[in-house]
């Protein structure tokens, strides 16, 4: 049984599902490597090597787009958004700049915003995982997971993990 329940945890790539046109229409420009966007927001280039390519939605850049258009502030959003083999959505915050010394209120705030404008454009065409992933380097992750328990009073719904744990949790077959 915990076999099968890790199997139903890994990613597909974005476009190997049959979304309906309108999704396709609103997202796809906006698919990019997995590797190649982890890359651009910091990680180190030690990521773990994967025979396949994986291609997730970059939501930051489609906000970016989607503010340019609509003339208005940008609204803060997750890093990317990456399927599921268990048709759920799984939104993704890379935070490998981030200090220790910076995870506050403030941080969490952001977190809960990002993850408040970011779920209902998803949500409507895929359930979305019931817990959210940030990312940060290996060295912190420990400090940064005692942190944002404490800061989210121990409220599930937040997974904190480095680069190959994600991996071995999300990607990867073993």
């Amino acid at each position: 049984m915990e076999l099968s329940n890790k199997l139903s945890c890994k990613c597909l790539s974005i476009d190997s599902y049959c979304f309906p046109e309108k999704f396709v229409k609103q997202f796809s420009a906006y698919y990019v490597s997995l590797t190649d966007l982890l890359i651009r927001e910091g990680a180190s280039k030690k990521i773990p090597d994967c025979k396949r390519t994986i291609l997730v939605i970059d939501v930051d850049q489609w906000e970016i787009e989607q503010a340019k258009r609509q003339h208005r502030c940008l609204n803060s959003t997750m890093d990317f958004v990456a399927l599921l083999n268990n048709k759920r959505m799984l939104l993704v915050d890379a935070k490998f700049r981030v200090k220790t010394n910076e995870l506050n209120s403030s941080f969490i705030q952001s977190i809960k915003a990002k993850l408040a404008y970011t779920k209902p454009l998803f949500y409507a065409h895929l359930p979305i995982h019931e817990n959210i992933i940030l990312l940060f380097q290996t060295d912190k992750v420990g400090q940064c997971e005692n942190r944002i328990r404490q800061l989210m009073n121990n409220k599930p719904g937040i997974e904190v993990m480095d680069i190959s744990k994600f991996y071995d949790t999300y990607i990867m077959w073993k």
